[in-house]
């Protein structure tokens, strides 16, 4: 009893039950999500924000572990990293030396706040490149936080899927509908893992034995079926833009 107590209190649980296979699902979901909107080239300078998602990913597992500090001051821990990543990346997109960047950086965003507090337009790209840096260290933070410390699979699943679907509605391009079906497909090897880790501590708490390999086979069943679904499926989806106007009105490519 005291060796599960002290288990149950120990400030930092390094273990993975749930399997590296799991957050490889997670972070390829948040990464295939951004990985779309990047491809669009909505404007013509953008950071690579993989990067970005993988390091919010890999922050969301291990602050997942902490049992004694408080969530919310682990949240606020990774926002002042976030931002600190978010400006690195925007300053990756501007020229001359860093502190240039860093003048022109705070010059651009306090005209567009002028202009968004004036209700003007503005058509400087640039915060659209914090906007989807934000977006891309926010989804891959909280897909591994909530999967891995709620078990809220869908935390992982519905933020980027909305955010690919939006793309997809404004782009309009057939490269957009490959990124729809391979986020669905890693979607669906997600899911199955997350069943699979639900049932195994079921069968632990009751002695029930199990074969390890049990959830490589399942990612081999779920890809074989879900590539024979989108295969079937795909030929028949049509993509389109919501307007032909978008173009003009977002500044896309920015040329």
């Amino acid at each position: 009893m005291a060796l599960t107590t002290q288990t149950a209190r120990r400030p930092f649980d390094a273990r993975l039950p749930e399997g590296w296979l799991m957050f490889a699902a997670c972070a390829g979901l948040a990464a295939i999500a951004i990985q779309a909107i990047h491809a669009s080239q909505w404007v013509s300078r953008q950071p690579d924000y993989l990067p970005a998602v993988l390091f919010a990913a890999y922050l969301g597992l291990v602050f997942s572990k902490f049992r004694v500090v408080p969530w919310p001051l682990l949240h606020l821990v990774a926002a002042i990293l976030g931002g600190a990543v978010v400006v690195w990346l925007a300053l990756t997109t501007l020229d001359g030396p860093m502190d240039a960047r860093v003048v022109e950086l705070t010059g651009r965003m306090t005209a567009w706040l002028v202009v968004l507090l004036t209700r003007g337009s503005s058509a400087d790209p640039l915060p659209f490149v914090i906007a989807i840096s934000l977006l891309a260290w926010a989804t891959g933070y909280t897909a591994i936080w909530f999967t891995f410390r709620r078990r809220r699979i869908w935390w992982a699943i519905l933020p980027g899927a909305a955010a690919i679907v939006v793309n997809l509605s404004y782009a309009g391009e057939t490269q957009q509908l490959g990124y729809l079906l391979l986020f669905l497909l890693v979607a669906l090897v997600a899911v199955a893992q997350e069943h699979l880790y639900g049932l195994e501590l079921f069968w632990r708490r009751h002695g029930i034995p199990y074969s390890g390999m049990i959830r490589w086979v399942a990612v081999r069943d779920v890809l074989a079926f879900g590539t024979a679904v989108l295969v079937i499926a795909a030929p028949s989806a049509r993509v389109g833009p919501i307007r032909s106007a978008s173009t003009s009105t977002t500044g896309r490519r920015d040329k």
